[in-house]
């Protein structure tokens, strides 16, 4: 277990690097630490989406650049009219 001044020196390291106050430090820890349902559904969420991006055969569905081209080929096609 570590010693209390040390927690509370982190704790003053991470105020003062983010311009925080220690409150604040406190609060984000404690919500990092216990999430609520919605967060769990969320967290759940981006960890799914995350996965997508990294095995070869999912398809996150349409790129940027996917989309742009189609948005231009859609002008074409109205200008052509």
């Amino acid at each position: 277990m570590r010693h209390p001044a040390e927690r509370y020196a982190k704790v003053s390291e991470e105020a003062q690097r983010s311009g925080r106050s220690l409150a604040a430090v406190v609060r984000e820890a404690i919500d990092l630490r216990f999430v609520g349902e919605q967060d769990a559904v969320r967290m759940a969420s981006a960890a799914e989406l995350l996965a997508m991006t990294v095995e070869p055969d999912s398809d996150a569905g349409e790129s940027p650049a996917d989309l742009k081209d189609a948005y231009a080929a859609e002008l074409q096609h109205k200008f052509e009219r």
